[in-house]
């Protein structure tokens, strides 16, 4: 320090060289989305769905001149997506890929159901109750399939949909349980 003046030693300068790099990126990139007018991104969703709402409008706040089109079917992966959202049970240490979250999965059940009032369940005591399912192209699908199966069982799944809207609703109305994210 010199009088009211910081002065940088070599280290300092390296990092003051780095960071001024790393800002100005951000700078470029922030730049190329406000110049994106009539331009779109695409995104292939199969997990955190439930947060997707909150996210998009955050982005539509900050770019509104970004068209968004999201995609949740299973057959059109590979399609090119700018970002596709997944799940996977294991840490996927691939390039291009970010852990955005981990979820806690729950047990979804009518109000009424006769497990309703307890903090846990012992996975193997849902082995005779009927399950409403994502349907076997979504991944919660197979991550239930397989908590049942190291349970003991093979759950008796007596409706489907590719909806997880729909699923919660069928939930609400009795029709069945579900293993869903906890979000």
């Amino acid at each position: 320090r010199y009088g009211k003046r910081l002065a940088l030693n070599e280290n300092g300068e390296k990092l003051l060289r780095h960071c001024n790099s790393i800002l100005g990126e951000l700078d470029d990139l922030k730049n190329s989305f406000n110049d994106s007018r009539n331009k779109s991104v695409s995104l292939y969703v199969t997990a955190a769905s439930a947060l997707m709402p909150e996210i998009i409008e955050k982005f539509n706040t900050l770019h509104p001149y970004i068209k968004i089109s999201m995609y949740q079917r299973q057959h059109m992966i590979g399609q090119g997506y700018d970002l596709n959202i997944y799940s996977s049970d294991f840490p996927v240490n691939e390039k291009n890929n970010q852990q955005l979250l981990e979820e806690q999965l729950c047990l979804a059940i009518p109000m009424n159901h006769k497990l309703a009032g307890l903090n846990e369940v012992d996975l193997h005591e849902l082995r005779e109750e009927f399950f409403i399912s994502l349907t076997g192209d979504m991944p919660l699908y197979e991550t239930s399939l397989h908590l049942c199966k190291n349970a003991g069982f093979i759950p008796k799944i007596n409706l489907e949909s590719n909806n997880p809207s729909i699923v919660m609703d069928l939930i609400r109305r009795g029709m069945g349980i579900a293993i869903i994210p906890d979000k």
